[in-house]
């Protein structure tokens, strides 16, 4: 299938390499269907671009490569969604925000993407549990601590 995006121009892409989000990404309930694009220039950061507007995408990026420690429990419904069995492995990333300094680029460690790709679905999950940010430095200042912050 050929899918058109802004940044990218033309895609072509395999069906089963898009991501039903059932719910949406917060703010973006309506779109529901997405795609992982490599990007040499943000690597290690990639790109989640939505099938059904072609100017939606998002940069994303692993936690665990910036916050090694970075973990949290899923709840029952969550992985209900998701149609998780016990053994399931599932990609976790999280949207990065890049602002005119890049030196002030934040990941939100409060709403994680949680991605099945055996079944081909993800799920933003919200952690209320006030461990982390929304807007966790991703390069930590040196004059402060280079934990997650708390909310």
């Amino acid at each position: 299938m050929q899918i058109k995006t802004t940044r990218f121009g033309t895609v072509e892409l395999e069906e089963d390499k898009l991501i039903h989000f059932p719910l949406g990404l917060l703010g973006f309930e309506t779109k529901q269907r997405y795609f992982i694009i490599d990007s040499d220039e943000a690597a290690p950061m990639r790109w989640l671009q939505c099938a059904d507007q072609p100017e939606l995408a998002f940069l994303v990026v692993e936690p665990g490569l910036f916050f090694p420690d970075y973990s949290f429990d899923m709840s029952g419904e969550d992985r209900e969604i998701l149609r998780m069995e016990k053994n399931d492995d599932v990609v976790v990333a999280c949207l990065v925000v890049i602002p005119d300094d890049p030196m002030q680029m934040t990941i939100n460690l409060m709403g994680p993407l949680v991605m099945n790709p055996e079944q081909r679905l993800g799920k933003q999950v919200v952690l209320h549990d006030g461990v982390y940010s929304a807007r966790q430095r991703l390069i930590p200042d040196n004059s402060a601590s280079e934990e997650p912050a708390l909310v």
